[in-house]
């Protein structure tokens, strides 16, 4: 490694570190030589709520969350990619899906100031930074992240402390009813519609959503929306893609786990990954869950004709869906 590798190695370590072992309690220990500092002013940061294969997040005590390299910066060219590609693309990303009313996480690029505090040495870098999503809760936009499937923003828990309802409807009755399931999802679609139209890629990572207060009007209380971040394939211009079979192909690919996860929640009343039921030792919680799967399963294929993804999106009656012949 060249010296500025090398740098940058033993200050990321000493961030890491800076979080503890168990990533949740910072411990001045670790990190008595180095200070770190964003926008000229210093920052603590009180934990790591999540990591993947290129970045970290680390949360300051202000609520906001920067992403740092996760890799291993031995390996040649991965900070000249973090630098020069990662964080660029990222932060253009955001601002691309902002300008065309998508929703995004609202990530900019900042410069992060490493210190050494014995020598004086400094070191800039540049990091992702935005709101955390815990901020977004108490907003109420309750974030789900496909990366972690066992860690869910959304939960009775967390939506019920900070003074939400938690049904998607005001009425319980209304679950069945397709009719008010598309008015709860066509926010999503008609997000999903704005990304296929702008060709945009939604591959692996990039599948993220949110459930989101809404304003109760027709007494509906949660919307979806696609949530963006995490989008590392290319996008373009508004182009003349057609609103058809291969959009609702793609809205499947996209959508479907993610709304059967969130219906089969409301059956339930409580998670669908719930401990009880993974481990399958109580036969009448597995069998209630069955019965959530299957609804949310009949309620799925008339929301998912094409034709009814292309009248939601344009908020017409929907097809009746009882004799509905396409694959999910």
């Amino acid at each position: 490694m060249n010296a500025r590798t090398v740098w940058i190695y033993v200050f990321s370590s000493a961030l890491f570190l800076s979080c503890g072992k168990d990533g949740k309690a910072s411990h001045p220990t670790y990190h008595t030589d180095v200070d770190f500092y964003l926008s000229n002013q210093k920052i603590e940061v009180s934990k790591i709520p999540g990591s993947g294969g290129t970045k970290w997040a680390y949360q300051l005590k202000d609520g906001r969350v920067f992403m740092y390299p996760g890799f291993d910066f031995s390996k040649p060219n991965r900070i000249g990619r973090w630098e020069e590609t990662i964080v660029p693309h990222e932060a253009k990303t955001a601002e691309f899906l902002s300008e065309i009313g998508v929703p995004v996480l609202n990530r900019v690029q900042a410069e992060l100031l490493i210190r050494n505090k014995r020598t004086g040495k400094e070191h800039l870098f540049p990091v992702l930074l935005s709101d955390s999503f815990e901020t977004y809760a108490n907003r109420g936009w309750f974030i789900e992240d496909v990366k972690n499937p066992n860690e869910h923003s959304w939960s009775r828990e967390n939506v019920e402390k900070r003074g939400y309802k938690f049904g998607v409807f005001d009425s319980e009755t209304e679950l069945d009813s397709v009719h008010r399931w598309a008015k709860a999802v066509s926010p999503l679609l008609r997000d999903l519609a704005k990304l296929w139209r702008h060709n945009v890629d939604l591959v692996g990572d990039s599948s993220n959503f949110a459930i989101v207060k809404a304003s109760n009007k027709d007494g509906i209380n949660w919307h979806i929306r696609y949530f963006g971040f995490d989008i590392g394939g290319e996008y373009g211009r508004a182009s003349h893609r057609k609103i058809g079979a291969g959009f609702c192909q793609f809205c499947r690919e996209v959508a479907k786990e993610q709304i059967e996860w969130f219906m089969v929640y409301q059956f339930l009343g409580e998670s669908p990954d719930a401990k009880i039921y993974r481990m399958g030792v109580d036969a009448a919680a597995m069998e209630k869950r069955g019965v959530a799967y299957e609804k949310a399963w009949q309620i799925l294929k008339s929301l998912f004709l094409c034709e009814n993804i292309v009248k939601i999106i344009e908020d017409e009656p929907l097809k009746d869906g009882s004799e509905q012949k396409e694959e999910l």
